[in-house]
């Protein structure tokens, strides 16, 4: 498996223009585990992951809803 982490720039590309070149990038990883990317990532760097789809992920004391952050801080 190739590990790969976006810079925020590209996944904005991405989000401006899903026909780019940034998107087709991002979209060679985006499959049926679409989140993988940041849970793999935020896990690894030790990182709080943020999501407001908790039903993504596994439960685990870094995945974090935007509200249970905010009040972490």
């Amino acid at each position: 498996m190739t590990k790969v982490v976006f810079d925020t720039n590209v996944l904005v590309s991405y989000l401006i223009n899903e026909n780019g070149t940034p998107a087709r990038a991002v979209s060679l990883f985006y499959d049926d585990e679409t989140d993988r990317i940041f849970y793999d990532t935020a896990k690894q760097s030790g990182s709080f992951l943020v999501t407001g789809n908790l039903k993504h992920y596994p439960q685990e004391i870094f995945i974090l809803t935007p509200a249970e952050f905010l009040a972490k801080l």
